[in-house]
């Protein structure tokens, strides 16, 4: 069972910045596999222009879910830290209740959006895959936000709730 959870913890603690790292590197790659392709033997590959644009989207939405994981998305807190803790606590919570909202709503259109890519299924022109496994990532990376705001405060009230969750 220790195993289990220090395997689970290894997965939460890393996860984001593999998937990240990967898709950059898939990125970096195909950009200069077509600059290669494109300078020594005047034409260019289709597949690694999908291939960069898969992982560009895949590299976005994860890494905005590690900004939440790491609090490291901008906020403009100065002016709710001059406002009493109470206020400024619903300030932050009313804001980051309307954040999770969206990110919710984000993910039932996005398996809306995924089922109608089933239901129709459109294939990529140079790799020819369905088009719902790459774009599986926007109901994907909305509910992983999702989540990782519902760990930050669960880990905030854990700590007693010390200053504002940021």
């Amino acid at each position: 069972m220790n195993n289990i959870i220090k395997g689970l913890r290894l997965f939460d603690k890393y996860f984001d910045e593999v998937v990240c790292a990967i898709g950059l590197s898939l990125i970096a790659t195909c950009v200069f596999l077509q600059f290669a392709t494109r300078c020594f033997f005047g034409s260019a590959m289709a597949w690694p222009e999908e291939v960069a644009a898969y992982g560009m989207a895949w590299s976005m939405y994860i890494g905005a879910c590690m900004c939440v994981r790491e609090k490291g998305h901008m906020r403009i807190l100065i002016g709710v830290r001059c406002l009493p803790r109470r206020l400024g606590l619903l300030v932050i919570m009313f804001a980051d209740l309307a954040w999770f909202g969206f990110c919710i709503f984000m993910v039932v259109v996005g398996i809306d959006y995924i089922s109608l890519l089933i239901d129709q299924p459109m294939i990529s022109p140079a790799l020819g895959i369905d088009q719902s496994w790459p774009q599986s990532i926007i109901p994907f990376g909305f509910g992983l936000m999702a989540f990782r705001m519902i760990q930050h405060y669960i880990l905030w009230f854990k700590a007693g709730c010390p200053d504002l969750p940021e």
